[in-house]
């Protein structure tokens, strides 16, 4: 979430923005503690070559030898706790303070302009409005690791993703060397219009998949659900759904699966495209389909972005069954709303003044559960207490309720297999085509 928040808002201010690379992270940090490693006798080998004298004394009878590691080593249970710890202590000498909210994102004021970083092991991402503070970061990050790869320009590679800041209106994220990895691997021809079909939640038991088949659908669905959790928002309702199957897969569940990338095959050309409003808001729809499981458990789901396009998107299904469409949809609401605060307060902390995040909502019984946060009737009354406290989340200023008719409700998209008009309308609103 960090990472788009940022892009999104380094768009928004009209920000430059830069990547940088540390070559052997790792090895720049010291162990503190008394540490070996057993040297394979492959490596040993090319030792004796170097330095018999020396390193002969050591070999044990099988070729290998214990070795006591000085630096921190790819592998080791300490590495990346002691890597983090580093970078943090020198961010931090040089006056940047940790967001409390996530403890990759760091910034300060640098000529009167914020410059912020997001550290993701030994990849860097920088933004400011001055390239004079990005240039004072990459000097800083030059002196303590030395070995720096730096990336300019309005075309960023970071996480395996493409950020293209070149747009007027927004800035576009994409994947396009993992997309056409994923189709090449598995061969994919064919062309969809959707990613899944109007029978998605209909489940057949049998026939199962045979156990070389089982593995192939089980290494699909997870490479789906990662690029629908990076950025394809619009594969996140199949994607969700193949992996819940992958301990019994049939195979109704590999031609779900080959539908959907069928579909991939067919949009690999969609980007996820954010902006951000001024002032700076977190906007959150969230929708709830009610007992449309196999088993009769209601769908919710919920996305979270800044004025265009998502940050995050998420979809699931609720732990209990409901007995009202009211109930899914609320407790949709408290399931979901965390993240909405939790988005609120980075960007607080980002040092922006944000107003109380908007939560949109179609049920208008679910809203004044909401805001009313008492139970008188009957059919609510049983609701778990510990959703309540979405109300006091309210007096308190953090969120605020607002009815949006169930058209414009774009979280609905996560919740049901859409098709037709609708479908393509919700997707546009989710992926930043267009907007409200």
């Amino acid at each position: 979430q960090s990472v788009m928040l940022n892009a999104a808002i380094a768009k928004a201010e009209g920000r430059k923005v830069r990547t940088w690379d540390v070559k052997s992270a790792f090895l720049k940090a010291k162990v503190k503690r008394k540490l070996y490693v057993r040297v394979s006798a492959s490596i040993v080998r090319i030792l004796l070559i170097m330095d018999k004298e020396t390193y002969e004394p050591f070999v044990l009878p099988d070729g290998t030898m214990w070795a006591l590691v000085l630096k921190a080593v790819y592998g080791t249970g300490d590495a990346a706790k002691l890597w983090y710890e580093l970078v943090k202590d020198t961010l931090i000498k040089h006056a940047f303070v940790m967001n409390p909210y996530d403890r990759t994102a760091f910034n300060r004021i640098y000529k009167g302009s914020q410059l912020s970083v997001l550290v993701h092991i030994d990849d860097f991402l920088g933004s400011s409005k001055l390239d004079s503070a990005l240039d004072f970061l990459y000097a800083i990050l030059i002196d303590a690791f030395d070995s720096i790869k730096q990336e300019t320009g309005n075309v960023l590679n970071y996480l395996g993703m493409v950020f293209n800041f070149q747009p007027t209106e927004y800035v576009a994220i994409s994947a396009p060397n993992f997309i056409n990895g994923t189709l090449a691997t598995h061969n994919v021809a064919e062309f969809a219009d959707y990613p899944h079909g109007p029978d998605m939640r209909i489940i057949d038991e049998i026939p199962r998949l045979e156990s070389s088949k089982a593995e192939i659908f089980y290494s699909l669905a997870y490479k789906l659900l990662y690029l629908a959790k990076r950025y394809r928002f619009d594969m996140l309702p199949i994607a969700q759904l193949l992996t819940t199957r992958v301990q019994f897969s049939t195979s109704q569940d590999m031609i779900k699966a080959r539908n959907a990338l069928a579909y991939l095959n067919a949009t690999k050309h969609l980007e996820l495209r954010l902006n951000a409003t001024k002032p700076i808001t977190a906007l959150c729809h969230i929708d709830a389909s009610h007992a449309v499981n196999p088993d009769r458990k209601s769908q919710g789901g919920a996305c979270i972005g800044l004025g265009r396009g998502h940050v995050h998107a998420a979809t699931t299904s609720l732990k209990s069954n409901t007995q009202s469409a009211a109930e899914s949809e609320f407790l949709t609401t408290g399931d979901n709303v965390t993240d909405a605060i939790f988005i609120r307060n980075y960007l607080t902390q980002q040092g922006y003044d944000v107003p109380p995040a908007t939560i949109y909502q179609d049920n208008e019984a679910a809203i004044k559960l909401c805001e009313n946060g008492l139970a008188s009737s009957k059919r609510t009354r049983h609701i778990d207490i510990r959703y309540f406290f979405i109300q006091d989340r309210i007096k308190i200023g953090d969120i605020q309720i607002q009815y949006l008719s169930t058209k414009d409700m774009i979280a609905d998209f996560l919740t049901k297999p859409l098709i037709g008009q609708q479908f393509y309308k919700l997707r546009d609103l989710l992926l930043g085509y267009t907007t409200l």
